[in-house]
């Protein structure tokens, strides 16, 4: 086989694995929101929150592309007599700064069978599974480089 026809394939390859590691993470995203919408639910007090603003750009050809906020928010709740603490970063259009303030009383919504599991927004997916999708892609990514090298070498 041809150099030529090895890292054809090889980008065919390396494509056709991208596609699939998009499509599983957007599945993996609708299941966990959909798992989620489905937790019980329990009034938490926001101990902490973080918003950061990511600016927008402007671009020649469509213009000015706005930015996004993002929020990270820590809240305390009880379930079953136990306190618990939970985290959760997500982004959005609208300025949050004054929705989330210390002190505040928010629903938080918690996994039943592992209370301390919990989220303040169930229709946002955390991105667990994506760490394991972006490390699988890295060793696919030098797998892919070792086939190319080899078949240079030929």
């Amino acid at each position: 086989m041809s150099f030529s026809i090895a890292l054809l394939l090889t980008l065919l390859l390396f494509v056709a694995w991208g596609l699939g590691m998009a499509f599983i993470s957007r599945k993996l995203a609708k299941a966990q929101i959909r798992e989620r919408s489905e937790w019980s639910t329990v009034q938490g007090t926001v101990i902490s929150s973080e918003v950061s603003y990511r600016g927008g750009y402007t671009d020649s050809e469509s213009g000015h592309v706005p930015g996004r906020w993002f929020v990270i928010v820590q809240v305390a709740y009880e379930v079953a007599g136990v306190g618990y603490f939970s985290s959760q970063k997500w982004g959005m259009e609208t300025d949050p700064r004054n929705q989330y303030l210390p002190g505040a009383d928010v629903t938080v919504y918690y996994n039943p069978t592992r209370p301390g599991e919990a989220v303040v927004k169930p229709d946002e997916p955390s991105g667990e599974g994506l760490g394991c999708l972006a490390l699988a892609t890295g060793i696919m990514t030098i797998i892919l480089i070792l086939i190319i090298w080899i078949w240079s070498l030929t």
